[in-house]
């Protein structure tokens, strides 16, 4: 056995050049139950609409289009009314591209600057604030001049119009959770070192942006479950399994027994969302998908 990788660039010194099998995962989940909006035609259109108001033409928005935003939410929330359903698919971009902003080297400079990256979450969190939990849509002075910024304002207009006080925690307690997790992923990708499996699987649970898309679904189907059933113990367990399950592509660590091929398994799908997210740095690198 080989020196233990403890560093960014020895990881992908050893990935130059080999060749890495993914597992069919569509197989894996093929059994669960499926199901895709009605109106996703109508919704693409919605979303290639949206992205031209964010984007000239170019690589970027040649790559947010590729992502096929209008697949993703309606797949999501296949039974939503279509303006909610349009609503959290805006989210669902806007997530996108923020991220992109603070971990995209090919499309911003904030990737290497963490005090300018600091200062946009800041920023990001502020803007949500004052539009979520003091209701200052209508004032136009405080605007941010950051067009990703802004392009949350559709998302929190809608919420904060139509969800309840304790809805509106939840959202920006989530919201919160999801920037303050991008600032450790900044932190530790700049630092060049590997976290343990422990520290990305802490930091993937925030870093995914999975509760967001949880606190909005409310929303989506306009219900209010009461809040003792929100916080209640089993909730939280749903809450965090959901999560585990979408940041990680799969999670079966309880349901099989705590078995030995089934934490190889998700220990190795941890460990492969985190070599995807390389992709782009390893030159001449092969992928079999």
């Amino acid at each position: 056995m080989g020196p233990a990788i403890v560093t960014r660039n020895e990881l992908l010194a050893s990935l130059r050049g080999r060749t890495l099998e993914i597992p069919d995962l569509q197989a894996l989940l093929s059994h669960w139950p499926q199901y895709v909006h009605l109106e996703l035609d109508r919704l693409r259109k919605d979303v290639d609409r949206k992205l031209h108001e964010l984007f000239p033409e170019g690589k970027r928005l040649d790559k947010i289009k590729a992502a096929d935003a209008g697949l993703f939410a309606a797949s999501w929330w296949p039974y939503a009314p279509y303006e909610a359903l349009k609503i959290a698919t805006f989210l669902s971009i806007w997530l996108f591209v923020w991220d992109d902003e603070l971990d995209s080297s090919e499309f911003s400079s904030l990737v290497l600057d963490y005090d300018r990256a600091r200062s946009f979450r800041t920023e990001t969190l502020e803007y949500a604030q004052r539009y979520l939990i003091t209701n200052e849509h209508t004032i136009t002075t405080k605007a941010t001049t950051d067009v990703i910024i802004a392009s949350f304002k559709p998302v929190a207009v809608a919420i904060s119009e139509s969800c309840s006080p304790a809805q509106i925690k939840t959202f920006m307690e989530e919201m919160r959770f999801f920037v303050d997790m991008t600032d450790v992923e900044q932190q530790v990708q700049m630092s060049m070192k590997l976290p343990s499996l422990e520290e990305y699987r802490q930091r993937r649970m925030g870093s995914s942006a999975v509760r967001m898309c949880l606190a909005i679904t409310e929303y989506c189907f306009g219900m209010e479950i009461p809040r003792t059933v929100i916080d209640d113990d089993d909730m939280r367990v749903i809450w965090n399994e959901t999560n585990v399950i979408i940041s990680t592509c799969v999670h079966a660590k309880d349901a099989f027994q705590h078995s030995r091929e089934t934490y190889r398994l998700t220990d190795s799908l941890y460990r492969m969302n985190d070599l995807l997210s390389v992709r782009k740095e390893i030159v001449g690198a092969t992928w079999k998908i």
